[in-house]
């Protein structure tokens, strides 16, 4: 993830809102993750565990 600055970090707010990754918690500054959001990162997971890290690794050997 790229360095966040502090005027940088309502756009990425702004950006996962738009996508329905994360949703605001009624009168209050906390987010919390949807469902999709849930499920865009488990299979971020998965990919980087199975696919980025092998390959990777192969690369080094």
């Amino acid at each position: 993830m790229p360095h966040l600055s502090v005027s940088s970090i309502p756009r990425y707010l702004w950006r996962l809102r738009k996508f329905g990754l994360i949703k605001k918690v009624a009168h209050s500054y906390r987010y919390y993750l949807t469902r999709l959001g849930r499920s865009v990162i488990a299979a971020a997971c998965r990919i980087t565990e199975q696919t980025i890290v092998p390959a990777l690794a192969g690369a080094a050997a």
